[in-house]
């Protein structure tokens, strides 16, 4: 098989997570060969020098690709989505000896070999992705680029031409704007490639099984992630040297939030014992987060 080639987008605050994913993917390979493209406008020596970690401890290539800043600094953006989120859907233009490129964010975690992934036929579609069978609309944390069709079809041309005469109807960034230049273009790829929680569309057989899970919501280096597989993530995570980065900024932050945490719960407990019906039953549940989340300093 030919070399399987991976791409992130970090800024110097995901660089950990995104070695851990990194790892995940070693982990998890047969007899793959890899290339990790690394996406970025300017990490630090520091943060580059911290992927030579991953080459030594498991052969593979990795390829830095320097992404000019300014060529988005109009595209829309949101709270929770950096600029680099853009830079995706460069890729196949950034990589042009690439055919096929997986983009994954750095919350992601994968549990089984990509092989199978990389063999899917994309025919003439732009993406494959993980879409909600009910609307279409995919989350575009996991995309697998036809890089020869985007380029062909000069897509990102496409892209930019849509945020010049859409940008201030867009309301997720990136991901809104990939749903539309790809409707019709895009592969529906099986539900255990994007593993998200609490989505409630995934089959029973994909939440006991997933190949890629997705920590939307709290990084799952974070205390207050509640995802059900954070324990599996720090499995991964303890095997680099990172891990007590992790843990550090962890005890930090909790010590910072610990007192709203706890008043938080003693109001959602009050008005529980207090409310009736629905309101009972929702403050009840806003009390047992509170505590889950009291209880998850156990890092």
């Amino acid at each position: 098989m030919n070399i399987l080639r991976i791409a992130y987008a970090p800024d110097e605050n995901y660089v950990g997570i995104t070695i851990v994913s990194m790892l995940s993917i070693l982990e998890n390979s047969e007899d793959e060969k890899f290339e990790f493209i690394i996406l970025h406008s300017g990490l630090s020596n520091n943060a580059l020098r911290k992927f030579e970690w991953i080459k030594n401890y498991k052969k593979c290539n990795i390829r830095f690709v320097k992404v000019n800043r300014e060529e988005f600094k109009n595209y829309p953006s949101v709270n929770w989505v950096t600029t680099a989120a853009w830079f995706r859907t460069k890729i196949p233009e950034l990589c042009p000896d690439c055919e096929k490129v997986l983009y994954l964010d750095s919350d992601t975690m994968v549990l089984s070999s990509l092989k199978e992934l990389f063999l899917t036929d994309l025919k003439d579609n732009y993406i494959a992705t993980v879409c909600n069978p009910e609307t279409g609309y995919f989350n575009s944390g996991v995309i697998l680029f036809n890089c020869h069709s985007w380029r062909e079809e000069q897509v990102f041309n496409k892209i930019k031409n849509y945020v010049e005469a859409n940008g201030k109807n867009v309301k997720c960034a990136d991901q809104d704007v990939l749903n539309v230049i790809c409707s019709s273009r895009k592969l529906m790829l099986p539900q255990e490639y994007n593993y998200c929680e609490p989505y409630n569309y995934f089959e029973y057989e994909t939440m006991k099984n997933p190949k890629i899970v997705h920590f939307v919501g709290p990084n799952p280096n974070r205390f207050d992630c509640l995802h059900s597989m954070k324990s599996k993530w720090n499995e991964f995570a303890v095997k680099t040297p990172f891990y007590h980065e992790f843990i550090s900024q962890n005890i930090y932050n909790m010590i910072k939030m610990y007192p709203k945490l706890k008043f938080d719960e003693f109001k959602y407990s009050t008005l529980a014992k207090i409310g009736i019906g629905k309101m009972k039953v929702k403050y009840e549940l806003k009390a047992y987060t509170q505590q889950r989340l009291i209880n998850s300093l156990k890092f």
